[in-house]
């Protein structure tokens, strides 16, 4: 079931605190905010002991390819995670061919500023 309200900070909080791992969205034809906001994301839920990996399926290029932090970022989806979170993802189209997937979980998430759709679970 679709959430059809957006959760505040401490409620985004709450159920992050309840998850070990964390499966991480940036969207499709990615740019420098949603690649930004997965890397930084990434790096607090690992410094709260998440485990947790990045996915966009498409190639990172250009500019971006050359920051070191975007080996982070894996274009095949693999392992079993208690929270997906699409970020800067106005819709579910924008986390791309991982849209099935992501539709699919029980434990979705979307951080974004963009004010889209309610398309996650929570």
């Amino acid at each position: 079931m679709k959430s059809t309200k957006k959760l505040t900070i401490e409620q985004t909080a709450h159920q992050i605190k309840q998850c070990s791992s964390i499966a991480l969205f940036a969207h499709t034809n990615p740019d420098g905010d949603t690649i930004g906001s997965c890397v930084a994301l990434a790096h607090g839920l690992k410094q709260l002991g998440k485990t947790v990996e990045i996915f966009c399926d498409f190639p990172i290029t250009g500019k971006l390819a050359t920051f070191e932090e975007v080996k982070l970022v894996h274009n095949e989806f693999f392992g079993k995670y208690d929270l997906f979170i699409a970020v800067d993802c106005g819709d579910i189209f924008r986390t791309g061919e991982f849209s099935g997937l992501y539709d699919s979980q029980k434990e979705t998430l979307t951080i974004d500023h963009h004010g889209g759709e309610c398309f996650s679970k929570y």
